[in-house]
């Protein structure tokens, strides 16, 4: 999976923690609102 992010295999770990931040920020929004 790593491959299709242009990351390196050791940056994984920081690559899912950002991806699932974002993705959390992303869906929290109230987009419907505004």
């Amino acid at each position: 999976v790593h491959d299709s992010y242009w990351t390196h295999a050791c940056d994984v770990d920081d690559m899912s923690r950002i991806l699932r931040s974002t993705f959390v920020e992303l869906y929290s929004m109230p987009i419907l609102e505004n």
